[in-house]
């Protein structure tokens, strides 16, 4: 059985530079966590098969745990 959680997030890969997002150190912010759920949840909504489909949708699952991650480091004062 192939392994779709890879396939799915080989599928979702960005190819645009960490930089250009605005992110220097490797962290994103909340938002856009966020919208990449939505798009993974977007994408999932038009598959057919039952397993990709599922696979598609706990990686939405994970990203909006990671958006809830950014949110509370965005919300630790810095000075």
């Amino acid at each position: 059985m192939p392994c779709y959680l890879a396939v799915a997030t080989t599928a979702m890969s960005r190819t645009l530079p960490e930089a250009a997002m605005g992110e220097t150190d490797g962290m994103h912010n909340s938002a856009y966590w966020r919208d990449r759920a939505g798009e993974v949840r977007t994408k999932a909504d038009a598959m057919r098969d039952v397993d990709a489909k599922q696979s598609m949708l706990e990686m939405a699952r994970v990203y909006d745990r990671m958006a809830d991650r950014a949110a509370l480091r965005e919300a630790i004062p810095t000075e």
